[in-house]
């Protein structure tokens, strides 16, 4: 973080909601993106990020779709981008489950795309049936030995 913004930070006691804030930061990276977070020098701005922040709120207080108990995948990422790798029967199940629950989740989210910020969040999500239909076409039955 620059010198300004610190000391800036500090007259205002931002340097105080700023350690709170950062706390409750799960991740480390996600505490960088806190520390070198801009600063909102017009009122539009201000108001544009107040709206996507009441359109989270309501979300939060609507979207009923249980998220948790999903398979992480995220070590398989470099195996997912080499052509011709071999997934044990665990990863292509938790992959599948994966992609079946982000087709029930881009359709319970339809009924929030009145929410301009989470309209362009849903637009920006992957095709998951498509990806579904690809993957399962490539998938040839193991014959036993």
């Amino acid at each position: 973080m620059i010198k300004e913004r610190k000391e800036l930070y500090k007259t205002l006691d931002f340097d105080k909601v700023l350690q709170k804030v950062k706390k409750l930061a799960k991740g480390e990276s996600t505490k960088v993106r806190l520390e070198n977070q801009p600063f909102l020098k017009s009122k539009g701005e201000i108001e544009k990020e107040l709206q996507k922040t009441f359109e989270a709120k309501l979300f939060l207080k609507e979207f009923e779709y249980p998220l948790k108990n999903l398979p992480n995948i995220t070590h398989l990422k470099s195996k997912l981008q080499v052509a011709g790798s071999l997934f044990s029967r665990k990863e292509i199940s938790d992959i599948l489950i994966l992609l079946k629950e982000g087709i029930k989740v881009k359709r319970n989210l339809k009924k929030f795309e009145r929410f301009n910020n989470l309209k362009q969040i849903l637009e920006s999500l992957p095709d998951f049936e498509h990806i579904l239909e690809f993957l399962s076409s490539k998938i040839s039955p193991v014959c036993p030995a």
